[in-house]
């Protein structure tokens, strides 16, 4: 036996079997075009932060019948607050805005579809309970 190499000590001159199965994995990281993982994630990701958030027709018809209108920049606070939820995970979420008036309304949000689903006034948002969401957000 090598005397140099003591079992159970490091020996930098050695390579285990595990090192070069992580080592060969981390070189399979790549796409077939050659962008890595976290590239083609980190696209993915922009392109559907970039996009603006939609109204259902449901969400539409509730805003109508309730008389509640956004102005530009309250739709900007808007875009930005689901762009906040969907980095940090979330699917589903209940907005709670206060518009420039100073009247509240709550928004639930497809977060993934970017899709507002209903729109509820401030005298509504006290005598509803809201449920299957998994973030809420004050805007």
């Amino acid at each position: 036996m090598d005397s140099s190499r003591t079992p159970g000590t490091n020996n930098s001159d050695s390579v285990s079997p595990a090192t070069s199965v992580r080592t060969s994995l981390k070189s399979q990281q790549t796409t077939q075009n050659g962008a890595s993982f976290r590239d083609v994630l980190r696209q993915s990701q922009d392109a559907v932060s970039s996009e603006p958030v939609t109204f259902s027709a449901h969400a539409q018809a509730r805003l109508r019948s309730r008389n509640i209108q956004f102005t530009s920049d309250e739709l900007t606070r808007l875009n930005t607050a689901v762009n906040k939820v969907a980095a940090k995970g979330g699917r589903e979420a209940l907005f709670l805005m206060k518009s420039a008036q100073g009247e509240q309304t709550g928004l639930l949000v497809s977060v993934k579809n970017r899709v507002v689903i209903t729109a509820v006034d401030e005298k509504s948002l006290r005598e509803n309970v809201f449920t299957n969401i998994d973030s809420a957000a004050i805007v």
